[in-house]
C-alpha cells in the first residue's frame, strides 16, 4: 500500500492537496489449493462435496421454474394480445 500526495496550487493563490492511497497487487508466493477448482475440490470433505451438490441441483430446480415460468407468462401474452386483437376485428 503507497500514500501518494499532490500539491497543486493555482493561479491565485489557491493550494490543494490531493491523497490517493494505491494498492499493489502482490501475487501470493504459495497457492492453497493449487490454482484450480479441483485442487480446492480435492481438499473439501465429502460433507461439503454433498452440501455443494445439493445447492447445485436446487439452483438449476429453481432456474427450470423460473424458465418454465417466463415461458407460460409470454405464452399467455401472446394468446391475450391474439385475443384483444380479435376482439377488437369482431366489434368493428
Amino acid at each position: 500500500m503507497i500514500l501518494v500526495r499532490f500539491n497543486v496550487t493555482f493561479p491565485g493563490g489557491t493550494a490543494i492537496i490531493i491523497s490517493t492511497l494505491m494498492l499493489l497487487e502482490v501475487e501470493s508466493p504459495t497457492d492453497p489449493f493449487g490454482g484450480s477448482f479441483s485442487g480446492l475440490l480435492a481438499q473439501t470433505s465429502v460433507f461439503a462435496v454433498i452440501i455443494l451438490l445439493l445447492l447445485l441441483a436446487f439452483s438449476l430446480l429453481s432456474w427450470t421454474i423460473i424458465l418454465r415460468k417466463w415461458l407460460t407468462f409470454r405464452q399467455i401474452s401472446q394468446k391475450s394480445q391474439a385475443f384483444a386483437a380479435m376482439f377488437r376485428k369482431a366489434l368493428a
